[in-house]
């Protein structure tokens, strides 16, 4: 049965298309019966996902005509949402990104001509740009679900660069490029030194410090809910939901509050018991990254004490997380001793002597 089912599927996306009339973007460019017949047979036999996948990936790893690709990429994102595992093809699709993002960088830097006359010099540039959203969705579907694929890209110096040149010019790149720079597999080392308290966790998917903010605050009170002044705080629900990506808010201008003052290793004093309230270069600002915290042995450094104003908040549009398979969190490693969080400060205070 499978096999009735793609022989037809890759006889139609191995014919290359030749007519710029046939070219679309829109539900005409998914009527051929051999697509709806793939899908029902994934529906009803979700066992043949990966290896409808498998023939996909295949098809993306050879050499075919680049609106059919396109075609293919969607039609992946697809199955994978139906259960398909991503890591069987997304190195193939992101492949097909690069190689998309190259060929709309040249159609982009020829805007002067029209649609007809870009596929009559370079027909490639027009099928990329016709399904640029088809490979960037089943980019960001598979990505969202693969962290390894993320590190990856992270490392990929030429698509990078053309993500970084292009986000703003391509319909959804945005929220690829949004991805990519939110923080994995950066440790923490949060302390509160009034209480000698702290936690150890590891980030995942972590958007800006805000994002940060609301899910350590979590980590804090969980942690010391049996200690003051932790004990008197009010966990928010609603923003550690919605940042976590359990359960986005139902109403716009939804908050989280600051429960302390975050500072970095600068904000401590030199008798490592204090904090300095009213030095920026101690400050840890919300809408910066945690990338940017300075780190001791690669590990961010954060220091927790009183609120640095009454009233400190943040709107929740900076923890959501920008896809629904994005699982935001911070990872408890581990609960500090208190010879451990004082042994981090001293650290801290010896390493800002050499550092002066």
């Amino acid at each position: 049965m499978i096999v009735e089912v793609l022989q037809p599927l890759l006889s139609f996306l191995e014919r290359d298309v030749h007519q710029l009339e046939d070219i679309h973007k829109d539900s005409r460019a998914f009527q051929d019966p051999s697509i709806k017949a793939m899908f029902q047979h994934a529906v009803s036999n979700p066992e043949s996902i990966n290896e409808i996948l498998g023939q996909l990936t295949a098809f993306l790893d050879s050499e075919a005509d680049t609106y059919k690709k396109g075609l293919a990429c969607i039609m992946s994102g697809t199955l994978v949402e139906y259960g398909g595992d991503p890591s069987l093809i997304v190195d193939s699709v992101v492949r097909q990104l690069e190689r998309h993002l190259i060929l709309i960088e040249a159609y982009l830097a020829n805007e002067e001509l029209s649609t007809e006359e870009h596929f009559l010099s370079r027909p490639d540039t027009v099928k990329a740009r016709v399904t640029s959203d088809f490979v960037i969705l089943a980019t960001m579907t598979m990505i969202c679900r693969n962290k390894q694929a993320r590190n990856q890209i992270r490392q990929k110096e030429g698509l990078v660069r053309l993500i970084e040149s292009l986000y703003e010019h391509v319909d959804n790149l945005e929220y690829v490029h949004d991805v990519l720079n939110s923080v994995d597999d950066l440790e923490v080392v949060a302390l509160h030194p009034e209480t000698l308290t702290g936690v150890r966790v590891r980030l995942e998917t972590v958007q800006n410090n805000f994002h940060l903010f609301t899910l350590l605050q979590d980590v804090m009170l969980r942690s010391f809910h049996g200690k003051e002044p932790f004990a008197s705080m009010q966990r928010n629900e609603v923003a550690i939901k919605a940042a976590s990506g359990i359960e986005y808010p139902e109403t716009s201008g939804a908050s989280d509050e600051a429960l302390f003052g975050f500072f970095n290793m600068y904000g401590l004093d030199e008798n490592s018991s204090e904090l300095k309230q009213n030095q920026l270069e101690g400050w840890v600002f919300g809408e910066m990254m945690p990338t940017h915290i300075p780190r001791i042995d690669g590990k961010a450094m954060i220091l927790l004490g009183e609120k640095i104003f009454a009233s400190r908040s943040w709107d929740l549009s900076f923890c959501i997380p920008v896809h629904s398979a994005l699982s935001p969190k911070t990872e408890l490693l581990d609960v500090l001793s208190p010879e451990q969080t004082k042994a981090w400060l001293d650290r801290i205070v010896a390493m800002r002597g050499r550092d002066d």
